[in-house]
């Protein structure tokens, strides 16, 4: 799944889904694994920021640092 992140065609959050790991054990493995997401247009971006503006709706979202966040549900 990491790898289908890596070429763009789904989300970090998907990849952890289909691979049955919580986003927090998808996101440790690709900053381990030194897998990165494609590069994005502004348009991609855009849509990206609109996605999680609509998880932050139904989220909290704790940010510890860059490599580490806590999600609970509102």
């Amino acid at each position: 799944m990491a790898e289908l992140y890596q070429k763009g065609i789904v989300s970090l959050q998907e990849a952890a889904t289909q691979a049955k790991l919580s986003l927090y054990e998808i996101m440790e493995y690709v900053q381990k694994e030194d897998i990165h997401p494609p590069d994005q247009t502004k348009e991609e971006v855009l849509i990206e920021i609109e996605k999680s503006k609509e998880f932050d709706s139904i989220y909290n979202v704790k940010y510890y640092s860059s490599s580490f966040l806590v999600v609970e549900k509102k």
